[in-house]
């Protein structure tokens, strides 16, 4: 996992290489689905066959930027937006000719600051460097139909279809004294709803894995997009996985069943709320200790109770 960026190129052998995965491909389709992968357009790593340390970003005093976290490629440097862009160009079409198709993801670049870079040789200010994100995004459109990334920055969203989560918060943990808030709300989902297809939280997916329903109300109750992430604790950090609590897995046959009964237990419900993803959130509101009403610009709203844990849909 990020182990060679920008390097995209060949497939994996081991896994069956360029002529596997054009089957598998095929063979979802064949099924209905739409399968597309995860790239990476602003991490690179020395050991890609195409990493180029002028392609970095320069900092003001001349040294090359790094990334203080190391991945499975070790030391990750910053890509220049412009010469991401560059590399971009020159890489996913050929991802795109593979068969993927449907909501591309970029990683990263949606939970990044806006950045700059001052090399001599490709220098731009942060302005330009987010124009360069977008218009990564803008041709991922239409070699894949749609484009998602990590997080929720403002300066990415005016190109971006989809963002992974909206805060790395816990949204069950109490608010500290020193916090400049009283309560959470779902401030950017009453911006961004009916834009952009969103999961509140990092704690928000696999909800349905938990014992509790918390997680799974509080999705509901932000107007997000049920996540399912297969392998989430690809990183055992101090204190728990930071991809929610619950985990997917597909080694055995015991595992597949539980996986493929999860899934269909979190399409059936969203299959209910699916439609509101074409409203706007117009209105969130408090209606006493625990129940908060969410309502849409179809006149739709949705009631969650915490303390009975459970909700109720009213169609407008």
């Amino acid at each position: 996992h990020d182990g060679r960026w920008p390097q995209i190129l060949p497939v994996e052998e081991s896994l069956g290489g360029e002529e596997g995965l054009r089957e598998l491909i095929k063979k979802a389709e064949e099924y209905g689905y739409e399968v597309t992968c995860h790239t990476n357009s602003s991490d690179a790593y020395s050991i890609a066959n195409n990493f180029r340390l002028g392609d970095m970003i320069q900092l003001r005093d001349g040294n090359v930027n790094i990334n203080g976290t190391h991945w499975a490629g070790g030391r990750t440097y910053n890509v220049c937006p412009k010469k991401a862009y560059d590399i971009s160009m020159e890489t996913l079409p050929a991802v795109a000719d593979l068969g993927f198709r449907g909501m591309h993801y970029i990683d990263v670049i949606t939970c990044v600051p806006p950045r700059e870079c001052n090399s001599p040789v490709h220098p731009l200010n942060k302005r330009e460097g987010s124009e360069y994100f977008m218009n990564i995004f803008k041709e991922c459109k239409k070699m894949f139909g749609a484009i998602g990334s990590e997080g929720p920055f403002d300066h990415t969203m005016r190109e971006c279809d989809s963002a992974l989560y909206i805060s790395f918060s816990d949204f069950a943990a109490p608010i500290a004294e020193n916090e400049i808030m009283d309560e959470r709300a779902p401030l950017w989902q009453l911006v961004y709803h009916g834009i952009v297809f969103s999961n509140p939280y990092t704690r928000t997916v696999n909800v349905l894995t938990e014992t509790e329903k918390d997680g799974l109300l509080k999705t509901i109750e932000y107007g997000g997009r049920p996540q399912l992430y297969f392998y989430a604790s690809f990183v055992n950090k101090k204190g728990g996985n930071w991809i929610g609590k619950g985990d997917l897995y597909c080694h055995n046959d015991e595992e597949r069943e539980y996986s493929a009964k999860i899934t269909k237990e979190t399409e059936d419900i969203y299959s209910e709320l699916s439609y509101l993803q074409y409203e706007f959130m117009e209105d969130h509101e408090k209606i006493s200790d625990g129940v908060f009403k969410t309502t849409y610009s179809d006149g739709s709203y949705v009631i969650v109770d915490y303390n009975e844990k459970t909700y109720k849909l009213v169609r407008g």
